[in-house]
């Protein structure tokens, strides 16, 4: 078996800490690494309300868009430009994050003014909220008429039907038109709050450091921890869903399944098995799909999931006429696992291949907060630090990977999304 590196092999050593404010902290640090700063607050869009679709998302456009010392975008970009830095925003499922990124530990101070600015200051200026809307609505215009794009928002629709996570984080042209300032504000002031809040950081600097600095220049509204509820339901009241794209007969696909939630032995089976499936040119769809008949140009298999949800699909693009094979062969995939015919060779190989490959991309502070901070958000006992991840990565057998099969990739819980030229009753899936 490979050697797992520890923390200390790495040269990284991580700390964890709770500021008065109740915000909860995880420094991870780096001698001689760049800062990377994750503020993530367990607010994205599956908390939008109904018919507000898009909130979570609208609210992180204005947080970036003036604050009572940064009043514009140019203003906020101007300030973290200037350290060399670099800032950006995002919106998932489950997390808002507010990303910040400097050179130098002397630089922190300034790093903590702008995302505590950003939490505490942000203006929602009347003229930015309808620019931002424009925006958001232009974004959405270019995804609707974009296929591969498109694809995630059906996917999601189908694989979590009837429940909050089906809807689009992007929201739709009504839902987006319906979201007022007031909305955004009242979202900002009930979902930034300690409670829902976690903050990771890499680089070189102390956690004596770290928290000398914030708890003097971030401030939080203190709230109860967030508690999380019970497993999303698992509902397949359809198992294929397609968006009509006439444009051509270059279809998007996605097959796959829903599985268990994140931070379990399956999931880190099923990461195994994304590998064999699809890392590199050696992966059995890829040299099946691409390399053996030349039907796609890529292929991607990977586990999607949060703390109470998960998925496992393959997905791909194809030309209409090429459907059935590929899909043919994706299914064989997925019954080859059911049935135990992975092999020892392929299971050393791709787990080799993992470790490695997670060790290179670990090389920056960026890598060592995007591994671990939505484990820090959630905070459950079962998340794994990058060390506890591998060794585990590395004990997994041919029969820990025909259990989860067997378990989650029956012939009665497949779903199929598509976007393109192409109707459900001319789509025919050969899993039993």
């Amino acid at each position: 078996m490979l050697k797992i590196p520890s923390f200390s092999d790495l040269n990284v050593s991580r700390h964890t800490t709770v500021l008065k404010n109740g915000l909860r902290v995880a420094l991870f640090e780096k001698p001689g690494a760049p800062i990377s700063i994750a503020l993530s607050f367990l607010c994205g869009y599956r908390f939008d309300p109904v018919g507000k679709e898009g909130l979570a998302h609208f609210t992180e456009h204005m947080i970036s868009s003036g604050t009572k010392k940064f009043p514009s975008n140019e203003a906020l970009a101007t300030f973290i430009d200037g350290l060399g830095g670099s800032y950006n925003a995002g919106t998932g499922m489950d997390a808002l994050s507010i990303l910040v990124s400097i050179v130098e530990e002397e630089d922190f101070v300034q790093a903590i003014t702008l995302i505590d600015e950003i939490v505490n200051r942000p203006l929602f200026n009347d003229k930015v909220v309808e620019t931002e809307r424009t925006s958001i609505l232009q974004e959405l215009g270019r995804i609707e008429s974009t296929p591969d794009e498109y694809l995630s928002i059906v996917e999601q629709g189908l694989f979590f039907q009837d429940t909050l996570c089906s809807r689009s984080g992007i929201g739709t042209k009504s839902t987006i038109a319906a979201i007022t300032k007031k909305d955004m504000q009242l979202y900002h002031k009930q979902m930034f709050t300690s409670g829902r809040a976690q903050m990771t950081i890499c680089g070189d600097i102390s956690i004596n450091k770290v928290v000398s600095i914030l708890e003097k220049g971030l401030t939080l509204r203190k709230s109860k921890l967030f508690v999380k509820g019970k497993l999303l339901p698992v509902v397949r009241k359809e198992a294929i869903k397609v968006k009509e794209f006439t444009t051509n007969d270059h279809l998007s696909i996605n097959f796959g399944f829903r599985v268990g939630p994140m931070f379990t032995e399956d999931t880190i089976a099923l990461s195994v098995l994304s590998n064999i499936f699809s890392s590199g040119f050696a992966s059995s769809l890829y040299r099946r799909l691409r390399s053996e008949k030349g039907l796609v140009y890529s292929v991607d298999a990977g586990y999607c999931g949060g703390y109470d949800f998960g998925s496992f699909s393959v997905s791909t693009e194809t030309d209409k006429k090429d459907l059935q094979e590929v899909l043919d062969i994706i299914c064989g995939e997925f019954k080859r696992s059911v049935l135990g015919k992975v092999t020892n060779k392929e299971l050393r190989f791709f787990k080799q291949q993992g470790i490695k490959a997670q060790k290179r991309y670990m090389e920056t502070s960026g890598s060592w907060v995007g591994f671990h901070a939505y484990g820090e958000l959630i905070g459950d006992k079962e998340w794994l630090t990058l060390p506890e991840y591998l060794k585990k990565f590395n004990k997994v057998a041919v029969a820990d990977i025909t259990r989860v099969a067997k378990k989650y990739f029956r012939k009665d819980s497949w779903y199929l999304a598509i976007c393109g030229n192409i109707k459900e009753k001319d789509i025919t899936v050969n899993y039993s």
